[in-house]
């Protein structure tokens, strides 16, 4: 306590030396204050160009997952149109329509089903490969808005503020 006292003494003694001190603390003060804004300024731009970087490549990331469903697509597509043109190929040359040549019609309708099974086979397997495609392109932008949300929530750890950042309805989304 003694020394507090002294420290008193030697202010009231010294008042010019008293009016440095909190002058220069003023500026300590200030200096520490404006240092304290550049580096909010600076994160925040930081944070912003995370997130933008983030929100840039949304739309590259979802052309190429519409590119490989446009692949699937088009897959099921030719392999389907060369199994229709074999199919009525065969079924044209199969027979003629009397009760002579009963036989064949009952061949062609059995080809008939047979084209019909295996064109849904191909467009059931085309389809899956496209619904495949369009979920893991909504588990790729699910990560994406995960990691906007990461990097929003370290830098205001920091004490950087900012706006929610939502890239819009995932389930929409992923329609390629």
């Amino acid at each position: 306590m003694a020394d507090w006292k002294a420290v008193g003494e030697f202010a009231k003694a010294n008042p010019y030396v008293t009016a440095a001190a909190v002058i220069i603390g003023g500026f300590s003060y200030f200096s520490a204050r404006k240092a304290e804004e550049r580096r909010r300024k600076r994160l925040k731009s930081e944070m912003e160009a995370s997130i933008g970087r983030i929100q840039e490549d949304i739309p590259e990331l979802m052309s190429e997952y519409e590119r490989q469903a446009d692949l699937y697509r088009a897959q099921g597509n030719v392999a389907g149109a060369q199994i229709y043109e074999n199919a009525m190929f065969q079924l044209q040359s199969g027979g003629q329509t009397g009760l002579a040549y009963g036989r064949e019609n009952v061949q062609r309708e059995q080809m008939a089903g047979l084209l019909g099974q295996r064109l849904q086979g191909i467009n059931l397997s085309s389809q899956r490969s496209i619904y495949q495609t369009q979920n893991q392109l909504a588990s790729e932008l699910n990560r994406q808005q995960i990691n906007i949300d990461q990097i929003r929530a370290n830098y205001a750890k920091q004490g950087i503020p900012s706006t929610e950042v939502n890239i819009g309805d995932v389930n929409t989304l992923k329609y390629v």
